[in-house]
């Protein structure tokens, strides 16, 4: 399979220069590997939405998948939510 463009939104970068150190490491490892592998296991697909999410502590990292026509014009955009709490209060 080829490897898949990462387009990282504006947004996204910027949550990433507010993020602790450990946490921007492994979302950037997280997202290199989505470039090989977009729908890895422990991905959730989001509900009634177009997209994607994978678990990343208390952050999640979003994102779509472009499958395209052909393999080589694959591409995913990625942002970052979090932190996240349990049962959606702060």
């Amino acid at each position: 399979m080829a490897e898949y463009q990462r387009t990282i939104s504006r947004s996204a970068t910027k949550e990433f220069e507010g993020l602790p150190k450990n946490v921007i490491e492994r979302a950037r490892r997280t997202i290199q590997a989505l470039a090989f592998d977009p729908r890895p296991a422990g991905c959730k697909k989001l509900e009634g939405q177009y997209g994607w999410r994978i678990r990343l502590g208390d952050y999640r990292i979003l994102y779509e998948i472009d499958d395209g026509e052909r393999v080589s014009a694959s591409s995913l955009f990625v942002t970052v939510a979090g932190p996240t709490t349990e049962h959606g209060h702060s």
